[in-house]
């Protein structure tokens, strides 16, 4: 069952608005805190959506491998680093554009990483892969295997709108996380993709507490204000303050 909110959180906004508050918990952001990991993913879909729609053309889906002797995770990690490094330098050099991208790994049961990305490059060799091995790019196969990565390789055109495209690559970032070392990036994007997603301003006043007091409570209600957590559903009412804090049962 997905976690109400996340269990590491360390306090509460309250957001008021007219005769109606609304409680949510502080998340922690880590990948893997199971109920933040899918707050990140949804974060991170709707900037990819957001950035492809800004940036326009034709997306593609590209998957590149490690090299066969890189076996283990650390490794085959070191492998894609290094190994991206040298290929998105070529690619830039000779794009006709500037070719953005965002990349997320994915790791096996047996802890090697591979990578896809979605990128607007178009490799002037490209051909839709008719079968499962077609890489969709001879250039692209042979560099990849020069830069030290393996030859297992693929770029493929997606037929859709942003929302598709976003769902391809942001499918893999709950999955497996636990195999990726502290500290990786698990999502990396060029310098120009990640443009801010256009925000509302918020209709609510917002206040940050490391406790949610009684007396806090009692303010709101004592100015008719209704308090509600929003992350379980539930009126708050005194009933739900033990020992002078908010701990619903």
């Amino acid at each position: 069952m997905q976690a109400q909110y996340c269990e590491n959180f360390t306090g509460y906004l309250v957001g008021v608005r007219a005769k109606e508050a609304i409680v949510i918990r502080t998340r922690c952001k880590q990948w893997d805190c199971p109920y933040c990991a899918e707050q990140n993913a949804r974060q991170w879909r709707a900037i990819i959506i957001d950035a492809i729609n800004k940036i326009g053309g034709e997306w593609y889906m590209m998957t590149l491998t490690a090299h066969k002797n890189a076996t283990k995770r650390a490794t085959s990690l070191k492998n894609i680093q290094s190994g991206w490094g040298k290929l998105s330098d070529r690619i830039r050099r000779i794009a006709d554009k500037k070719a953005a991208y965002v990349r997320v790994y994915e790791t096996h049961k047996n802890g090697r990483v591979h990578f896809h990305a979605l990128t607007n490059w178009t490799p002037l060799d490209y051909k839709p892969p008719k079968i499962k091995s077609d890489p969709g790019s001879r250039w692209l196969k042979d560099n990849a295997v020069q830069c030290g990565m393996g030859h297992q390789v693929k770029i493929e055109l997606i037929h859709g709108h942003a929302g598709l495209a976003a769902a391809y690559v942001t499918k893999y970032l709950t999955k497996s996380l636990a195999k990726l070392p502290p500290g990786v990036r698990r999502v990396q994007t060029s310098q120009d993709f990640r443009q801010p997603t256009d925000m509302t301003p918020s209709e609510y006043s917002w206040t940050v507490h490391e406790e949610l007091y009684t007396r806090d409570l009692m303010e709101l209600w004592s100015r008719g204000i209704d308090v509600i957590d929003l992350q379980l559903n539930l009126l708050i009412t005194l009933d739900d303050c033990i020992r002078d804090f908010y701990e619903p049962s």
